[in-house]
């Protein structure tokens, strides 16, 4: 038996929580919104209800205006009802999909044809809202990230029914992606008509790196038990450690790069181990 020791990620996070005032508002809303497609089961719904994505926006984006905290909840919808509809899915019909979201985002004024799958009218909706607020400059860089990140999960289905096991620098390659950090970084640049070259600075590509390799690695160890019993582990940092044991864990990449983000910002937090490597006190351990 294989065991692995994982960290307590928020232990000693240095930052307080702040959330937007427009919370309750905008959650009823865009909750309201959903709803209207019966895109899931009685059911799935409750079980999506209590995941609560108005919260997880408004938490990540606390000083946004709110038609753009609106665009942003809606946003969070639409990636789970995409993620729940293509987790399902071979990979042809992953990548039919896939295309369908992307022309309602290029085409939000343009009809959905009849019969079409109702993720197709989400993606519509969601963009034809927000294009009415959002700077053109964040709506072109929108674009550009959110097809990467579809055609980022076509990959990541195609790799399902192949049942590929990647290296571990092989899956951050696909993962940073098929997390969504890409677009969700845009919401920030609603309001702003930010230039390419500061947006492509090499200081925010890295910091961005480090936030996405954090995201990723904290969302796999949250998920990893509701994918194992779908049988879809293997796009998962522990279902890939699971067969390459001798790789860097998620535990100390992940606390590597927190050291990393409070250097950004001038903070300290964990301390060091005797090799030298970062390590928080409370840990739990993971049997494989």
């Amino acid at each position: 038996m294989v065991k692995f020791r994982l960290p307590e990620t928020l232990e000693g996070w240095p930052w307080p929580r702040r959330i937007n005032p427009h919370y309750e508002e905008v959650k009823a809303e865009s909750a309201a919104w959903f709803r209207s497609f019966n895109a899931f089961s009685t059911k799935a719904q409750r079980a999506f209800d209590l995941c609560d994505f108005s919260l997880l926006a408004s938490l990540a984006y606390p000083t946004l205006s709110k038609e753009h905290l609106r665009t942003s909840c809606d946003m969070m919808n639409l990636f789970f009802v995409f993620d729940e509809y293509t987790d399902i899915r071979g990979p042809d019909e992953v990548e039919q999909l896939a295309n369908v979201v992307m022309d309602a985002l290029r085409n939000p004024e343009k009809e959905r044809p009849a019969g079409e799958c109702v993720v197709g009218e989400v993606a519509r909706q969601f963009w034809h809202l927000g294009v009415q607020t959002a700077s053109k400059t964040s709506q072109t860089r929108f674009l550009e990230v959110f097809d990467r990140y579809t055609k980022a999960v076509v990959d990541q289905a195609r790799d399902r029914s192949a049942a590929r096991m990647r290296t571990i620098e092989e899956y951050f390659e696909i993962r940073r992606l098929t997390i969504g950090t890409d677009p969700s970084y845009v919401p920030i640049e609603f309001a702003m008509d930010l230039p390419a070259e500061v947006y492509h600075h090499p200081t925010i590509t890295a910091l961005s790196l480090d936030v996405t390799d954090i995201i990723l690695i904290d969302n796999d160890l949250c998920s990893y038990n509701k994918e194992q019993a779908a049988g879809d582990d293997l796009h998962n940092i522990r279902g890939d450690l699971s067969g390459r044991v001798g790789e860097l864990g998620p535990g100390e990449r992940l606390l590597e790069l927190r050291e990393r983000a409070l250097l950004w910002t001038g903070g300290s937090g964990y301390t060091a181990a005797p090799n030298g490597r970062a390590h928080a006190e409370s840990c739990c351990i993971v049997d494989y």
